[in-house]
Protein backbone atom coordinates (compact mmCIF):
# COMPACT_ATOMS: atom_id res chain seq x y z
CA UNK A 1 0.00 0.00 0.00
CA UNK A 2 1.29 3.41 -0.85
CA UNK A 3 2.11 5.39 2.28
CA UNK A 4 1.64 8.94 1.04
CA UNK A 5 -2.04 9.83 0.69
CA UNK A 6 -2.90 13.32 -0.33
CA UNK A 7 -6.36 14.77 -0.69
CA UNK A 8 -5.76 18.21 -2.15
CA UNK A 9 -8.58 20.21 -3.65
CA UNK A 10 -7.62 22.80 -6.20
CA UNK A 11 -10.54 25.18 -5.65
CA UNK A 12 -12.57 25.99 -2.58
CA UNK A 13 -15.59 27.08 -4.62
CA UNK A 14 -16.15 23.68 -6.26
CA UNK A 15 -19.68 22.43 -5.72
CA UNK A 16 -18.50 19.03 -4.56
CA UNK A 17 -14.76 19.00 -3.87
CA UNK A 18 -15.00 15.49 -2.42
CA UNK A 19 -15.83 14.18 -5.87
CA UNK A 20 -13.38 16.13 -8.01
CA UNK A 21 -9.78 15.14 -7.89
CA UNK A 22 -7.50 12.90 -9.90
CA UNK A 23 -5.69 9.89 -8.54
CA UNK A 24 -2.98 7.64 -9.90
CA UNK A 25 -3.07 3.86 -9.66
CA UNK A 26 0.14 2.11 -8.66
CA UNK A 27 -0.37 -0.04 -11.73
CA UNK A 28 0.31 3.11 -13.74
CA UNK A 29 -1.70 5.59 -15.72
CA UNK A 30 -3.97 8.47 -14.88
CA UNK A 31 -7.63 7.82 -14.33
CA UNK A 32 -10.59 10.12 -14.02
CA UNK A 33 -12.39 8.10 -11.40
CA UNK A 34 -12.67 9.90 -8.08
CA UNK A 35 -13.06 7.07 -5.59
CA UNK A 36 -9.52 5.78 -5.19
CA UNK A 37 -8.89 2.34 -3.78
CA UNK A 38 -6.38 1.39 -1.08
CA UNK A 39 -3.56 0.95 -3.60
CA UNK A 40 -3.92 4.39 -5.16
CA UNK A 41 -2.76 7.93 -4.42
CA UNK A 42 -4.39 11.31 -4.65
CA UNK A 43 -2.64 14.12 -6.51
CA UNK A 44 -3.62 17.74 -7.11
CA UNK A 45 -5.74 18.54 -10.12
CA UNK A 46 -3.86 20.86 -12.48
CA UNK A 47 -5.97 23.86 -13.35
CA UNK A 48 -9.62 24.25 -12.51
CA UNK A 49 -12.37 21.70 -12.32
CA UNK A 50 -14.42 22.43 -15.43
CA UNK A 51 -17.25 20.13 -14.40
CA UNK A 52 -18.14 21.83 -11.15
CA UNK A 53 -16.50 25.23 -10.98
CA UNK A 54 -19.04 28.01 -11.47
CA UNK A 55 -17.63 30.47 -13.97
CA UNK A 56 -20.71 32.66 -14.03
CA UNK A 57 -20.38 35.21 -11.24
CA UNK A 58 -24.07 36.07 -11.59
CA UNK A 59 -25.14 32.55 -10.65
CA UNK A 60 -23.08 32.62 -7.46
CA UNK A 61 -22.35 35.74 -5.40
CA UNK A 62 -18.65 36.47 -5.24
CA UNK A 63 -17.08 35.99 -1.85
CA UNK A 64 -13.98 37.89 -0.85
CA UNK A 65 -12.92 35.15 1.55
CA UNK A 66 -11.43 31.91 0.37
CA UNK A 67 -10.85 28.67 2.18
CA UNK A 68 -7.47 27.01 2.14
CA UNK A 69 -7.31 23.51 0.67
CA UNK A 70 -7.18 20.60 3.09
CA UNK A 71 -3.67 19.22 3.49
CA UNK A 72 -2.56 15.98 5.05
CA UNK A 73 -1.05 16.94 8.45
CA UNK A 74 2.04 14.75 8.16
CA UNK A 75 3.22 16.07 4.76
CA UNK A 76 5.42 19.11 4.26
CA UNK A 77 4.28 21.20 1.31
CA UNK A 78 5.86 23.93 -0.73
CA UNK A 79 4.70 26.01 -3.66
CA UNK A 80 7.38 24.42 -5.82
CA UNK A 81 6.17 20.94 -4.95
CA UNK A 82 2.50 21.69 -5.64
CA UNK A 83 3.16 23.61 -8.85
CA UNK A 84 5.72 21.37 -10.48
CA UNK A 85 4.92 18.05 -8.85
CA UNK A 86 8.50 17.74 -7.62
CA UNK A 87 9.69 16.65 -4.19
CA UNK A 88 13.30 17.49 -3.32
CA UNK A 89 14.90 16.88 0.06
CA UNK A 90 18.21 16.03 1.72
CA UNK A 91 18.47 13.79 4.78
CA UNK A 92 21.40 13.02 7.07
CA UNK A 93 21.99 9.30 7.38
CA UNK A 94 24.28 6.72 8.98
CA UNK A 95 23.64 3.95 6.46
CA UNK A 96 27.16 3.89 4.94
CA UNK A 97 28.70 3.68 8.41
CA UNK A 98 26.15 1.15 9.66
CA UNK A 99 26.92 -1.27 6.82
CA UNK A 100 30.68 -0.68 6.77
CA UNK A 101 32.62 -3.92 6.85
CA UNK A 102 29.81 -6.09 5.54
CA UNK A 103 31.13 -8.32 2.73
CA UNK A 104 27.79 -8.32 0.90
CA UNK A 105 25.95 -5.11 1.71
CA UNK A 106 22.95 -5.78 -0.52
CA UNK A 107 22.32 -9.21 1.00
CA UNK A 108 22.83 -7.82 4.50
CA UNK A 109 20.19 -5.14 4.00
CA UNK A 110 17.67 -7.24 2.12
CA UNK A 111 17.84 -10.09 4.65
CA UNK A 112 17.71 -7.88 7.76
CA UNK A 113 14.64 -8.75 9.82
CA UNK A 114 11.92 -6.12 10.26
CA UNK A 115 9.13 -6.20 12.81
CA UNK A 116 5.95 -4.37 11.87
CA UNK A 117 3.33 -3.81 14.56
CA UNK A 118 -0.31 -3.90 13.62
CA UNK A 119 -3.27 -3.45 15.93
CA UNK A 120 -3.17 -6.99 17.29
CA UNK A 121 -0.01 -8.64 15.95
CA UNK A 122 3.65 -8.12 15.16
CA UNK A 123 4.63 -9.26 11.69
CA UNK A 124 8.19 -10.40 10.99
CA UNK A 125 9.48 -9.98 7.46
CA UNK A 126 12.80 -9.57 5.75
CA UNK A 127 13.67 -6.06 4.66
CA UNK A 128 13.11 -7.13 1.06
CA UNK A 129 9.64 -8.47 1.83
CA UNK A 130 8.73 -5.34 3.79
CA UNK A 131 9.80 -2.98 1.00
CA UNK A 132 8.01 -5.04 -1.63
CA UNK A 133 4.80 -5.08 0.41
CA UNK A 134 4.86 -1.40 1.38
CA UNK A 135 6.35 0.22 -1.71
CA UNK A 136 6.07 -2.32 -4.51
CA UNK A 137 8.67 -3.36 -7.06
CA UNK A 138 9.79 0.24 -7.59
CA UNK A 139 10.86 0.37 -3.95
CA UNK A 140 13.34 -2.46 -4.51
CA UNK A 141 14.56 -0.84 -7.72
CA UNK A 142 15.11 2.40 -5.80
CA UNK A 143 17.13 0.52 -3.17
CA UNK A 144 19.30 -1.04 -5.89
CA UNK A 145 19.95 2.41 -7.33
CA UNK A 146 20.91 3.70 -3.89
CA UNK A 147 23.48 0.89 -3.73
CA UNK A 148 24.80 1.93 -7.14
CA UNK A 149 25.08 5.57 -6.13
CA UNK A 150 26.67 4.67 -2.80
CA UNK A 151 29.52 2.78 -4.41
CA UNK A 152 30.07 5.07 -7.38
CA UNK A 153 33.29 7.13 -7.26
CA UNK A 154 32.58 10.38 -5.47
CA UNK A 155 28.86 9.70 -5.31
CA UNK A 156 26.68 10.31 -8.32
CA UNK A 157 23.21 10.96 -9.58
CA UNK A 158 21.27 7.86 -10.48
CA UNK A 159 18.13 8.33 -12.54
CA UNK A 160 15.29 5.87 -12.08
CA UNK A 161 12.52 6.19 -14.65
CA UNK A 162 9.00 4.91 -14.06
CA UNK A 163 6.83 3.44 -16.83
CA UNK A 164 4.59 6.45 -16.27
CA UNK A 165 5.65 9.45 -18.35
CA UNK A 166 7.71 12.14 -16.59
CA UNK A 167 8.15 10.09 -13.42
CA UNK A 168 11.78 9.90 -12.36
CA UNK A 169 14.05 9.81 -9.31
CA UNK A 170 17.45 11.49 -8.99
CA UNK A 171 19.77 10.46 -6.17
CA UNK A 172 23.01 11.91 -4.90
CA UNK A 173 24.74 10.26 -1.94
CA UNK A 174 27.72 10.95 0.29
CA UNK A 175 28.80 9.28 3.55
CA UNK A 176 26.73 11.61 5.74
CA UNK A 177 23.81 12.63 3.54
CA UNK A 178 21.48 11.53 0.76
CA UNK A 179 19.89 14.05 -1.60
CA UNK A 180 16.80 12.92 -3.49
CA UNK A 181 14.62 14.51 -6.16
CA UNK A 182 11.33 12.77 -6.91
CA UNK A 183 9.33 13.71 -9.99
CA UNK A 184 5.77 12.87 -10.86
CA UNK A 185 4.37 9.62 -9.54
CA UNK A 186 7.63 8.68 -7.86
CA UNK A 187 7.34 11.07 -4.92
CA UNK A 188 5.55 8.44 -2.81
CA UNK A 189 8.98 6.77 -2.46
CA UNK A 190 9.99 9.56 -0.08
CA UNK A 191 8.75 7.45 2.82
CA UNK A 192 11.09 4.63 1.81
CA UNK A 193 14.14 6.92 1.83
CA UNK A 194 13.23 8.26 5.27
CA UNK A 195 12.61 4.75 6.58
CA UNK A 196 16.06 3.63 5.43
CA UNK A 197 17.70 6.65 7.06
CA UNK A 198 15.90 6.12 10.37
CA UNK A 199 16.24 2.34 10.53
CA UNK A 200 19.87 1.69 9.64
CA UNK A 201 21.82 3.76 12.13
CA UNK A 202 25.10 3.41 13.98
CA UNK A 203 24.41 1.37 17.14
CA UNK A 204 25.01 2.81 20.57
CA UNK A 205 27.55 1.12 22.82
CA UNK A 206 26.05 0.18 26.19
CA UNK A 207 25.94 -2.21 29.14
CA UNK A 208 23.31 -4.71 30.21
CA UNK A 209 22.04 -4.78 33.78
CA UNK A 210 20.89 -8.29 34.56
CA UNK A 211 20.11 -10.45 37.57
CA UNK A 212 22.92 -12.84 38.53
CA UNK A 213 20.82 -16.00 38.22
CA UNK A 214 19.52 -14.95 34.82
CA UNK A 215 23.04 -14.07 33.71
CA UNK A 216 24.27 -17.54 34.64
CA UNK A 217 21.32 -19.19 32.92
CA UNK A 218 21.59 -17.28 29.66
CA UNK A 219 25.36 -17.47 29.40
CA UNK A 220 25.18 -21.27 29.68
CA UNK A 221 27.86 -21.55 32.37
CA UNK A 222 27.68 -24.76 34.42
CA UNK A 223 30.42 -24.68 37.04
CA UNK A 224 32.96 -22.47 38.83
CA UNK A 225 36.72 -22.92 38.59
CA UNK A 226 39.63 -21.31 40.39
CA UNK A 227 42.18 -19.62 38.17
CA UNK A 228 45.09 -17.56 39.43
CA UNK A 229 43.47 -17.04 42.83
CA UNK A 230 39.97 -16.14 41.69
CA UNK A 231 36.65 -17.69 40.65
CA UNK A 232 35.66 -18.00 36.99
CA UNK A 233 32.29 -19.30 35.82
CA UNK A 234 32.64 -21.83 33.03
CA UNK A 235 30.57 -23.79 30.56
CA UNK A 236 31.42 -26.15 27.71
CA UNK A 237 31.85 -23.25 25.28
CA UNK A 238 31.38 -20.13 27.41
CA UNK A 239 32.96 -18.29 30.33
CA UNK A 240 32.14 -15.41 32.66
CA UNK A 241 35.03 -13.46 34.17
CA UNK A 242 34.49 -10.87 36.95
CA UNK A 243 36.27 -7.66 35.97
CA UNK A 244 35.56 -5.19 38.77
CA UNK A 245 33.11 -4.30 41.51
CA UNK A 246 31.19 -1.04 41.28
CA UNK A 247 30.13 0.10 44.74
CA UNK A 248 28.03 -2.32 46.76
CA UNK A 249 25.53 -3.24 44.05
CA UNK A 250 27.27 -4.18 40.81
CA UNK A 251 29.94 -6.53 39.57
CA UNK A 252 31.13 -6.03 36.01
CA UNK A 253 31.42 -9.32 34.13
CA UNK A 254 33.02 -10.20 30.83
CA UNK A 255 31.46 -12.88 28.62
CA UNK A 256 33.38 -14.96 26.11
CA UNK A 257 32.39 -17.76 23.80
CA UNK A 258 34.75 -20.19 22.15
CA UNK A 259 33.00 -21.64 19.13
CA UNK A 260 33.30 -25.39 18.65
CA UNK A 261 36.07 -25.63 21.27
CA UNK A 262 34.78 -27.73 24.14
CA UNK A 263 36.66 -27.72 27.44
CA UNK A 264 39.03 -24.90 26.50
CA UNK A 265 41.73 -23.84 28.97
CA UNK A 266 40.84 -20.93 31.25
CA UNK A 267 44.25 -19.43 30.56
CA UNK A 268 43.10 -18.87 26.96
CA UNK A 269 40.42 -16.40 28.02
CA UNK A 270 41.10 -12.85 26.89
CA UNK A 271 39.63 -11.38 30.07
CA UNK A 272 42.31 -12.99 32.26
CA UNK A 273 45.05 -11.35 30.21
CA UNK A 274 44.20 -8.00 31.81
CA UNK A 275 43.55 -7.07 35.47
CA UNK A 276 40.36 -8.72 36.69
CA UNK A 277 38.50 -9.20 39.96
CA UNK A 278 40.26 -12.09 41.69
CA UNK A 279 38.20 -13.28 44.65
CA UNK A 280 37.27 -16.60 46.21
CA UNK A 281 34.10 -15.15 47.76
CA UNK A 282 31.13 -16.26 45.69
CA UNK A 283 28.90 -14.15 47.95
CA UNK A 284 30.77 -11.07 46.79
CA UNK A 285 30.35 -12.05 43.16
CA UNK A 286 26.63 -12.64 43.47
CA UNK A 287 26.13 -8.96 44.33
CA UNK A 288 23.20 -7.52 46.26
CA UNK A 289 20.96 -6.53 43.36
CA UNK A 290 22.14 -7.03 39.82
CA UNK A 291 25.23 -7.42 37.71
CA UNK A 292 26.33 -4.97 35.11
CA UNK A 293 27.44 -7.02 32.15
CA UNK A 294 29.96 -5.70 29.65
CA UNK A 295 31.23 -7.18 26.43
CA UNK A 296 34.70 -7.82 25.17
CA UNK A 297 37.65 -6.12 26.80
CA UNK A 298 40.26 -7.65 24.53
CA UNK A 299 40.72 -7.43 20.80
CA UNK A 300 37.80 -6.49 18.53
CA UNK A 301 37.79 -10.06 17.26
CA UNK A 302 36.63 -11.41 20.62
CA UNK A 303 32.98 -12.13 21.26
CA UNK A 304 31.42 -8.79 22.19
CA UNK A 305 27.71 -9.30 21.68
CA UNK A 306 26.71 -7.26 24.71
CA UNK A 307 29.23 -4.50 24.33
CA UNK A 308 28.17 -3.72 20.79
CA UNK A 309 24.45 -4.30 21.11
CA UNK A 310 23.87 -3.36 17.49
CA UNK A 311 25.11 -4.70 14.19
CA UNK A 312 24.00 -8.25 14.97
CA UNK A 313 22.16 -10.81 12.91
CA UNK A 314 19.06 -12.55 14.22
CA UNK A 315 20.63 -16.03 14.10
CA UNK A 316 20.78 -18.94 16.60
CA UNK A 317 23.49 -18.70 19.22
CA UNK A 318 26.54 -20.92 18.94
CA UNK A 319 26.17 -22.04 22.53
CA UNK A 320 24.62 -25.40 23.35
CA UNK A 321 20.84 -25.00 23.77
CA UNK A 322 19.55 -28.55 23.91
CA UNK A 323 17.01 -27.46 26.50
CA UNK A 324 15.54 -24.96 24.03
CA UNK A 325 16.47 -21.91 26.08
CA UNK A 326 17.83 -18.76 24.53
CA UNK A 327 21.46 -17.95 25.10
CA UNK A 328 23.00 -14.66 26.09
CA UNK A 329 23.38 -13.68 22.44
CA UNK A 330 19.61 -13.75 21.89
CA UNK A 331 19.04 -11.87 25.13
CA UNK A 332 21.41 -9.18 23.96
CA UNK A 333 19.54 -8.85 20.69
CA UNK A 334 16.19 -8.52 22.42
CA UNK A 335 17.67 -5.87 24.72
CA UNK A 336 18.95 -4.06 21.65
CA UNK A 337 15.51 -4.40 20.09
CA UNK A 338 13.86 -2.63 23.01
CA UNK A 339 16.47 0.11 22.90
CA UNK A 340 16.07 0.59 19.15
CA UNK A 341 12.30 0.69 19.47
CA UNK A 342 12.49 3.55 21.97
CA UNK A 343 14.95 5.33 19.71
CA UNK A 344 12.67 4.88 16.71
CA UNK A 345 9.60 6.23 18.47
CA UNK A 346 11.53 9.34 19.49
CA UNK A 347 12.76 10.03 15.96
CA UNK A 348 9.78 8.95 13.96
CA UNK A 349 7.29 11.16 15.79
CA UNK A 350 9.19 13.99 14.17
CA UNK A 351 8.61 12.56 10.70
CA UNK A 352 5.88 10.03 10.05
CA UNK A 353 3.71 8.61 12.80
CA UNK A 354 2.97 5.60 10.64
CA UNK A 355 6.60 4.48 10.80
CA UNK A 356 6.41 3.99 14.57
CA UNK A 357 5.09 0.52 13.89
CA UNK A 358 8.23 -0.76 12.19
CA UNK A 359 11.81 -1.38 13.26
CA UNK A 360 14.78 -3.36 12.04
CA UNK A 361 16.89 -5.99 13.77
CA UNK A 362 20.40 -5.55 12.44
Amino acid sequence: MCNLYQNIYHQANCLDPDEHFIHISLQGGLTGRCKAGPHERYVPIPGQCKECHRRDDEQKPHSSSTTEPELAPWVEYSAEYDDEDICEFAVAWDLPLAIAGEPDVETFLLEAVTLTRTECTVKAMSCEQYIREEYGALGLVLLENIFSALYSPGGCYVVLTSPVEDSTVKIYVCPSMIDVSLFGEMYYLRDLVLWLCLSFVTPQIGDLDIDFKLLVLLSDVKWSVVHDGGFLLRGPFTALTPIEQLGDEYVVWHFEEHEHVEQFDSAELEAVQIPWLKTLSMRRLRSKKALQFRGAVGSPASFSMLCDLGHTHFLPSHTDHKDGQWGLEQWAKMTHLVYRKECHVDHLHQCYTRLNHNLVIM
